[in-house]
Order: structure tokens, then sequence, then C-alpha cells
């Protein structure tokens, strides 16, 4: 399993540092065990709004599979995006989660975004999710 862990700017999307690419401006994972490690840094810890988005492309549309995270323990999650039983699952805040079905297609690239807001009343002002930009209802 190749884990790249991200020494990250808050610019999730232009300041990559990665072994990965020459030019630093993309990170390859080869889909099939791969994922985005945020380690300690307190890059999204103790943030009260933040933004999230990738393209991914799924050479499988199976299996579960962690594709990006920082978390201290399973109970502790800062931000997890998780592919598990044919839905994306978006863990935030310790132990809250939210879900939502998504079946991947192996011939086209998936626009993913999560939009955090920390000050919402309920999870649903909370956490917004998109795929190729159309806003999924989410479970909580």
């Amino acid at each position: 399993m190749k884990t790249t862990l991200l020494s990250l700017s808050f610019v999730l999307l232009t300041s990559l540092s990665t072994q990965a690419q020459a030019d630093q401006t993309w990170i390859d994972l080869d889909g099939a065990n791969d994922y985005l490690n945020l380690g300690t840094d307190p890059i999204l810890a103790d943030k009260s709004t933040f933004t999230l988005e990738m393209r991914m492309h799924f050479d499988d549309p199976t299996g579960e599979f962690t594709i990006i995270g920082q978390r201290t323990s399973d109970q502790n999650r800062t931000f997890v995006i998780q592919r598990w039983s044919g839905a994306l699952y978006i863990l935030f805040d310790g132990s809250n989660y939210a879900f939502c079905p998504f079946d991947a297609c192996t011939t086209e690239r998936s626009h993913l975004a999560a939009v955090y807001n920390g000050a919402g009343a309920a999870n649903t002002d909370r956490l917004k999710f998109y795929i190729n930009g159309v806003a999924r209802t989410l479970g909580f």
C-alpha cells in the first residue's frame, strides 16, 4: 500500500509537496489501495470552515478504502472520506459521519467536494457534499 504523506499550506490543490510527480501539482495514486494521509499537521484540526475538493478516477468501482483523512484514533476523526459498501462516507467532528450513495464510473474522473462549516446548528448545516458539482443529499 502506498501512503502519500502531505505537507500542506491550506490550499490543498496548489501547494502539494510529494514525490509522486516532478511538477508537484497533482498526486497520482494507483487506485488500488492508496490514500492521502494528512498526518498530524493541524491543517484541518480546529478549523471552523474549510472546503476540500479533488478529482478522482476509480479504476475499480468496488471495494472499501480511505481516500483522504486525518484522525488521531477511530473515534477521533478530524475529517475522513471513505468508500464503503457502495457509498461515500464523510467522517467529521470526532465521531459524526455522513454518507451518500456513489457508483464510481471507471471511464471518467469524478469531482468530489466537501464544504465544512463548524458553526452550523445541525449536521446538515455543518457539512455539504458535491459530486461533479451536484449537491448530494446526505444521511447522518
